[in-house]
């Protein structure tokens, strides 16, 4: 079957699959990070229901009864899996109603886009990789392999109840040759060329908890106490100032360079702001993968407002390359946050998988079948995490492509913010991209 029937496909069921991406948005499944949340068994049903209803085989389980995830499966002759899709079916919080254009879980469909609350982060991937199953099924496209489709809870609070409990006790559900996930697949233009970013890794986080003591008083007479306060800003002077080490050994570097001329520690930020003018996206992008980055999240502290506060708590975010470890990230918190009793917490380990020039040169092959236009599929890794860690503890290979179409704009997107949304037409291209990846992974000729 032709990769351009298969995008033809795709857009002759655009209207399926944005209202299966229209009935997942009008489910609130909200994720706090506090039990109890998340409410994602109701999404993980309405999944099972429809892929059931195709005849194909689908089952919800969960660490707890309401926080349930969707497995489904196209066998192959082989018995062995080809390709797992992986998403979520969670959303962050809302935030204030009043910022919505439309109501946050209302689904609206207007003007070529679907918006809501998840329909970016990402329900409408789901609903792409769940309509690439399906059609695969009405298709009767001959499987030599298997094609899975795992869809859990908790993404959004560090996958405990989602990914992460797969895991652990179904890890078996997440084994395969290749698994995609969310993470990648963004475009960004480079001299009149067209790159789609596949994710290969993903920095690590960690969450640093600063505690600076200081000595109450009465605020009539500061000056008979030590304002914690202080001690704090004096931190927060040196947080803003901090110039971290650069860093060009991402996979990335390699393709630009090739491009702009070598791009090294000393010049990358030169590069960056030569393509600030002409390539916005991937100057951005270069800037979160070539640096640590330690950012003030949250400040605390104080007992009364006619107090001198003797104690002030402020916790900072830090994203780590993959080769800055723990004793890296530490010797760094303890220099910026001088004076402070220090708290570290990994909350996501470092993690890449290998991208074999095979494996680059068929998505590129795919996204240039399914565009019908030249593009390069170019690795990189995510400043974010995503559940594909979990994958990659397994030992199987995990990647960030959710691609959509090249001329949308990313900015409506605005995923974890007000006005969120997605355009169809990405959901027929991701959906086309994954029928096409499926048929040459696991496809029977």
């Amino acid at each position: 079957m032709a990769t351009l029937e298969l995008r033809r496909i795709a857009e002759q069921h655009e209207d399926e699959i944005a209202a299966l991406a229209r009935d997942l948005v009008r489910i609130d499944t909200t994720n706090t990070g506090r039990m109890p949340t998340g409410n994602e068994t109701e999404a993980a049903t309405l999944l099972r229901q429809r892929l059931l209803a195709e005849g194909i085989d689908a089952e919800v389980r969960g660490r707890v009864p309401e926080r349930g995830n969707v497995f489904a499966r196209l066998p192959g002759r082989s018995g062995k899996t080809a390709l797992v899709l992986l998403s979520h079916t969670d959303v962050v919080p809302a935030g204030d109603a009043s910022q919505w254009s439309h109501p946050p879980f209302a689904g609206v469909i207007e003007d070529g886009y679907l918006h809501g609350r998840g329909a970016a982060d990402m329900k409408g991937t789901v609903a792409a990789q769940a309509m690439a199953l399906i059609l695969l099924r009405r298709l009767r496209v001959p499987l030599a392999h298997a094609v899975g489709f795992v869809c859990v809870a908790d993404e959004e609070a560090g996958g405990a109840y989602g990914a992460g409990w797969v895991a652990r006790d179904q890890p078996d559900r997440l084994r395969a040759e290749v698994c995609l996930n969310e993470g990648g697949g963004s475009f960004v233009h480079l001299d009149g060329r067209e790159w789609c970013l596949l994710g290969v890794g993903e920095k690590a986080r960690y969450e640093v908890r600063a505690t600076f003591h200081g000595r109450g008083a009465h605020a009539a007479r500061p000056w008979q106490g030590e304002n914690a306060f202080y001690k704090a800003a004096a931190a927060l002077a040196r947080l803003q100032a901090y110039e971290p080490e650069r860093d060009t050994r991402g996979p990335i570097f390699g393709p630009l360079g090739r491009v702009t001329g070598p791009v090294t520690p000393a010049n990358v930020d030169a590069v960056i702001e030569r393509l600030g003018r002409t390539s916005p996206r991937l100057a951005d992008h270069l800037r979160q993968v070539s640096r640590m980055l330690v950012t003030p999240t949250l400040i605390a502290g104080g007992v009364k407002s006619n107090s001198v506060p003797d104690v002030c708590h402020l916790t900072c975010d830090v994203r780590a390359l993959p080769h800055q470890g723990p004793a890296y990230v530490e010797a760094h918190a303890r220099r910026l946050l001088e004076g402070a009793d220090l708290s570290i917490e990994q909350t996501a380990v470092a993690n890449t998988s290998a991208a074999p020039d095979d494996l680059v040169g068929m998505l590129t092959d795919v996204m240039r079948r399914v565009l019908d236009r030249p593009i390069d599929v170019v690795p990189s890794i995510s400043g974010g995490f995503t559940d594909s860690r979990f994958v990659r503890e397994l030992g199987a290979r995990a990647y960030g492509f959710a691609p959509g179409h090249p001329d949308s704009d990313a900015s409506h997107h605005r995923a974890h913010g007000p006005n969120e949304s997605v355009a169809l037409r990405d959901l027929v291209v991701q959906t086309a991209v994954y029928l096409e990846v499926a048929r040459h992974l696991a496809g029977a000729g």
